[in-house]
């Protein structure tokens, strides 16, 4: 038997195919703007709306990630709303949704996302769900159901 032939025949054992990346960690934040809207980025200029967010590094909480997703001169109080665990097809993404507390519309317009290419908009929040990608969207009523009833909720 040719030596290729006898290598061939060896059963091959696999790894596993899950979570063989480093996990995500990842602050997503809704900006409640009085009287009932939201602050949405486009990442693109294109219309592309998420909610703003930032990585969750080294010890930090979730709470210190959401400050560094926007920055101004008045910068939101945030409340933990939900938790969202996703298993994507090589690690794991685990979103920390976090709401602040209505804000006026003049101190919602000064907020600069951390990601400076992105443009921050404030929409009615019907509409402002109706612009978001499926995910981010349950995300997004969820939080505000749980934030109605004043608790977090695992996704």
């Amino acid at each position: 038997m040719p030596a290729w032939a006898a290598h061939a025949s060896k059963p091959q054992t696999r790894a596993s195919y899950e979570n063989w990346r480093p996990a995500i960690l990842w602050a997503a934040v809704l900006v409640r703007v009085e009287p009932d809207h939201l602050l949405l980025i486009d990442t693109s200029g294109r219309g592309d709306f998420v909610l703003p967010g930032a990585p969750i590094t080294g010890r930090q909480v979730p709470v210190e990630a959401a400050r560094r997703a926007l920055f101004g001169t008045v910068v939101p109080v945030f409340v933990p709303v939900a938790i969202d665990h996703v298993q994507m097809r090589r690690r794991q993404v685990t979103v920390h949704l976090l709401a602040s507390l209505p804000i006026p519309r003049n101190e919602a317009a000064e907020l600069t996302p951390g990601d400076r290419r992105a443009s921050p908009r404030i929409l009615p929040l019907k509409d402002a769900l109706a612009l978001l990608p499926s995910r981010a969207r349950a995300r997004a009523t969820a939080g505000l159901a749980a934030l109605h009833a004043g608790r977090t909720v695992p996704l």
